[in-house]
């Protein structure tokens, strides 16, 4: 469900991969400040330092990586699944279709609908 982190320069944080392995395990873009306290606290860090090196890590905020998360699930339920959008909205934990569409227009530059018609024009046109 995830994407593919940047190279590392510097040996890797097991508090920071070990929280990766976790989030990986979300299934929703609902995640509050304090589950990432919860999970900086369990790994000895205070909030802004977890912050810090999950940010290094990655290259985004920890609740920036689990929506950009949500939405690559969504994209690929998109090509995929019979689902509606709203169904595959739903399942990857957004409530409101607005605010589905707007972020995964910034993501993939079209908003699901033309999406989803555009992968399955291409599908076609390429015989898959």
């Amino acid at each position: 469900m995830f994407t593919r982190f940047p190279r590392q320069r510097q040996p890797a944080d097991l508090r920071i991969e070990s929280a990766l392995q976790e989030v990986s395990k979300a299934e929703s873009v609902a995640w509050q400040r304090t589950d990432w306290e919860r999970m900086a606290v369990q790994r000895g860090l205070s909030y802004s330092r977890f912050e810090h090196l999950f940010r290094q890590r990655t290259g985004l905020s920890p609740r920036h990586f689990v929506k950009q998360s949500c939405l690559f699930e969504a994209r690929r339920l998109l090509e995929q699944s019979p689902a509606s959008i709203k169904e595959i909205m739903i399942s990857v934990g957004f409530a409101d279709a607005s605010h589905f569409c707007r972020d995964f227009k910034a993501l993939t530059g079209v908003c699901p609908r033309k999406y989803r018609s555009d992968h399955k024009r291409t599908a076609l046109r390429n015989g898959t």
